[in-house]
């Protein structure tokens, strides 16, 4: 049998199962559709619920002391996280024993005064015994306040040296006036001294794209289940003929993987172009062009893989039921159910030694209309290992049944 109409005649067959694929696609996406909406929730529900308390006491009688004590405690960065609360000093060891309060901060008498003279009373911290990320955040956000006060305090001491040593003292008071108030007003828009940044545990993609993204890829390798249930209708004298008749192990394999990319990729174009001309993802940065390349990529490396494990395994229910384990294994240590973030590092670091991260990130790209980047040559490269292990696999499997049958006929 020539090889071109060997080609044409698996290709018309695949063909022909694209409505049971289209069914397929659609009870898949349902499914995912719950999975992707349940796991949102979990995340949503991961969010911070209840703020921690932190208490402060003021020995410092100076208004201006309780001035800055007041727009501190009600400043973005510390009541995103933190209720502050005044306590009396007093119950100030009580209340730092407890767990009830992360920290207590106790503001020194004559504070401020000690900063005009440089003696900088500190102001001191009493952390909980209990560990927390928030003991971090308090002790990070304490040290910037530190670094702040004394970039102030050596602007004002300089600003006095300056002008001792013009011999122009009588200007230093009125100097010492226009710059604390320049001071004060860096102080005061602290908030937007800050670059705001979304960080989300999606990483670059919202989450929306994210799940939307790992349910394509699911869908096309789990649709795997059906061309394996159709090649494994072939029975091994047939591939055994096809081998004896010059279609060897080589043509079949190249033959079974196009036969299942050029349904694939058809069936991934068709939805592509309808969901572009009904304005469907308007939603997204969708690039039809962009979008056909990337999945070229990711159809051609998903029917390799179909292929090698239709080759692997001699039954079609063993066959389905690797498939399955395998597409939802790798599928989970990429990522694409729950975010990496949530899984440990155990598990995240097999993630670069199997093709799934690599074809999520292409398949992300699809919806962002980013151009193909380095993953794509990475998926093209296991496109190529899956290739060779199919031929192998194909090889073996016609020679062993070949070896059967000659036995069985001498």
């Amino acid at each position: 049998m020539n090889k071109l109409i060997y080609l044409k005649l698996e290709i018309k067959r695949n063909l022909k199962m694209i409505p049971y694929l289209l069914v397929a696609t659609i009870a898949l996406a349902l499914v995912i559709t719950l999975v992707g909406f349940c796991a949102g929730r979990f995340m949503n529900s991961n969010k911070l619920k209840d703020k921690k308390d932190v208490s402060f006491s003021s020995e410092d009688s100076s208004s201006l002391t309780k001035l800055a004590v007041s727009t501190l405690s009600k400043t973005k960065s510390i009541t995103s996280l933190f209720n502050v609360h005044e306590i009396h000093i007093d119950e100030v060891e009580d209340i730092a024993k407890s767990e009830n309060s992360i920290v207590t901060v106790v503001v020194p008498a004559g504070f401020m005064n000690s900063l005009m003279t440089g003696d900088n009373y500190p102001i001191k911290l009493y952390f909980s015994s209990t560990t927390s990320i928030y003991s971090l955040i308090i002790t990070e956000l304490s040290l910037a306040a530190q670094t702040t006060l004394q970039a102030a305090q050596s602007a004002v001491y300089t600003l006095y040296d300056y002008y001792d040593e013009k011999g122009n003292s009588s200007y230093a008071e009125a100097a010492n006036e226009e710059i604390n108030l320049i001071l004060v007003k860096k102080a005061f828009s602290r908030d937007k001294m800050f670059t705001k940044e979304q960080v989300s545990s999606t990483g670059n993609y919202g989450v929306k794209v994210y799940y939307i993204a790992s349910g394509i890829l699911t869908i096309i390798l789990l649709l795997g289940c059906i061309f394996i249930l159709r090649s494994k209708s072939i029975d091994d004298i047939i591939l055994l003929k096809l081998n004896q008749s010059g279609i060897g192990c080589i043509s079949q394999s190249v033959v079974r993987i196009l036969s299942i990319f050029v349904t694939t990729y058809i069936l991934f174009s068709v939805i592509c172009i309808a969901a572009y001309i009904t304005g469907i993802i308007k939603s997204f940065d969708f690039n039809i062009i962009t979008a056909l390349i990337n999945g070229f990529g990711v159809c051609l490396c998903s029917s390799a893989i179909i292929s090698f494990i239709s080759a692997v395994m001699k039954s079609r229910f063993s066959s389905i039921l690797l498939l399955f384990i395998s597409v939802i294994t790798c599928e989970f240590i990429s990522g694409a159910f729950l975010p990496s973030v949530f899984l440990p590092d155990s598990i995240t670091s097999l993630d670069k030694y199997i093709p799934t991260g690599y074809m999520l990130n292409l398949t992300r790209l699809i919806l962002s209309g980013d151009s193909p980047d380095k993953n794509f040559i990475i998926v093209m490269e296991f496109f190529m290992l899956f290739f060779i292990l199919t031929i192998v696999f194909t090889y073996t499997r016609i020679n062993k049944f070949g070896k059967t049958k000659r036995k069985a006929g001498a």
